[in-house]
């Protein structure tokens, strides 16, 4: 795997979050067409001329990661309508162990409140292949498990009564 893919892997998938939360005008520059990848020396020299507190991406990257979100839009939109979404709270409790106290953060993609203290809580992923093998691979392999305990520990410790977990799994290319 080339050096810089995972770091677009990256890019791309908080390109996608910022389409879903509204914030992508923000946070992101879109490179002009002539762009075509992101490796390029003049590539670089354009991120360099724009505000530091930007992400650079290429029209492409641009193209796809709008279909990502609108695809995840459709795909839970009705799911969620008219119920109450916190997108990316900042989440923060202490979990006491026999011997010390561990300060913990979590910052889940979109909580949904379903009622009666009940939340949903969605996780969204972005990948080259969402297919049964690959996304089971891709689970072991970043630990998403790991993260989907200590993500609900931080929601149950908010007050929740109970939470559930969706990770919403979208293919970052047609």
């Amino acid at each position: 795997m080339p050096e810089n893919e995972d770091s677009r892997a990256l890019v791309f998938g908080s390109a996608v979050h910022a389409m879903i939360d509204g914030s992508f005008s923000k946070s992101f520059a879109v490179a002009p067409d002539a762009f075509k990848t992101a490796t390029s020396d003049k590539f670089a020299q354009w991120c360099s001329e724009q505000p530091e507190d930007v992400e650079c991406i290429t029209a492409k990257e641009h193209q796809d990661a709008k279909a990502s979100a609108e695809s995840i839009r459709r795909k839970i939109g009705l799911a969620i309508a008219s119920r109450r979404v916190i997108r990316e709270p900042s989440i923060l409790w202490t979990q006491e162990t026999e011997t010390a106290r561990i300060p913990c953060k979590c910052r889940p993609d979109l909580l949904v409140e379903m009622g009666e203290g009940e939340w949903l809580y969605l996780e969204i992923k972005t990948a080259a292949d969402i297919g049964y093998w690959a996304w089971r691979n891709a689970m072991r392999r970043y630990c998403y498990w790991l993260q989907q305990a200590h993500y609900e520990s931080g929601i149950l410790a908010a007050g929740a009564n109970s939470v559930r977990t969706l990770f919403v799994a979208v293919r970052k290319s047609s």
